[in-house]
């Protein structure tokens, strides 16, 4: 095993960049800083099995760009057997940030439920942050009480968290909720309105959420099946009525890298506090997708795919 580093000149096409050349995967690609060129270079040298593909404006010529390629080879010829799931992960949230232009002024509120999916969304945008990226403004927000829709973990277990990372986390109340037509499409609205409301009170108008992929695939199922329409999960969506924009960098995640990562660093948690969610129509669906998925091995990615490239994008009209 040995380590290639390779300079060669590229140009965008349809938002692209074209290398004159052939690499396996591509699995991550975002700007990178002077400082997160040197850490990967120390990565790699440290023979860390990492595979990534990165580019820059090349100030010599417009539209042109430089390409640089940071290639372990091996004698394998499946690349992502050889990472971490950290790194798969990490590649996949990259790439969704630079995609969909999700990173504008850094200035980032992350909804913490406490679960698996927003405390790794938590554990990456600190990871990212300066690396590849400008240096992020963070800020958690976590809805305890009726509206907490998420495991059953105490406020100090996401301070801690929160701490070691250096983010702020505030605690919203929701205690005083009326719980007597508890049901996942009203409380989830009525936690969002909670989060909108002190975010924008700390000056904070961007909320990431800890949206996957596998949940954009079952709203893409659920509006096709109840509406006839074809909508999932959209990457970005300004919320006009609320002057916030709603963000979800994981959605080209899926879960089951999210539950071995959380698995991994120690905040997995099986017991989940909501009454109705075991029961829920999303959960359903879920079961759904693993009943197709035993005969359509491939049905969650082209599912998201599709509902990516051909989705509807009325949410995003006013």
């Amino acid at each position: 095993m040995f380590v290639a580093v390779i300079t060669l000149p590229a140009r965008l096409l349809g938002g692209c960049a074209i290398p004159s050349f052939d690499i396996p995967e591509i699995l991550c690609w975002s700007p990178p800083t002077p400082s997160f060129m040197t850490e990967m270079v120390l990565e790699l040298s440290l023979g860390l099995p990492q595979h990534f593909l990165y580019f820059f404006p090349d100030p010599h010529g417009q539209g042109s760009f430089l390409l640089i390629s940071f290639v372990i080879i091996n004698s394998q010829k499946d690349y992502t057997t050889t990472m971490s799931t950290k790194s798969i992960i990490e590649s996949s949230f990259r790439k969704a940030l630079y995609n969909f232009d999700l990173i504008e002024d850094g200035k980032i509120a992350i909804a913490l439920s406490g679960g698996k999916d927003s405390l790794t969304l938590l554990y990456l945008l600190h990871a990212v942050s300066g690396r590849g990226f400008p240096k992020f403004d963070l800020h958690a927000f976590h809805v305890q009480g009726t509206f907490s829709c998420g495991p059953a973990i105490t406020s100090n277990f996401l301070q801690k968290m929160c701490d070691d990372m250096g983010v702020p986390l505030t605690l919203i109340d929701s205690s005083l909720a009326d719980i007597s037509k508890l049901e996942c499409y009203s409380c989830s609205r009525q936690r969002r309105t909670l989060l909108f409301k002190h975010a924008k009170e700390l000056g904070y108008t961007k909320i990431a959420f800890g949206h996957h992929l596998d949940d954009s695939v079952q709203t893409l199922l659920m509006n096709l099946f109840h509406k006839g329409e074809f909508a999932a999960n959209l990457p970005k969506i300004h919320m006009h009525d609320y002057g916030i924009t709603i963000i979800r960098p994981l959605l080209l995640v899926k879960e089951s890298l999210i539950l071995s990562f959380a698995q991994d660093q120690g905040f997995f948690r099986m017991t989940c506090q909501c009454p109705v969610g075991q029961n829920s129509m999303r959960k359903k669906v879920k079961e759904l997708v693993n009943q197709i998925e035993e005969l359509f091995p491939h049905v969650r990615t082209n599912l998201s795919h599709a509902g990516q490239t051909y989705g509807s994008d009325k949410a995003l009209k006013k």
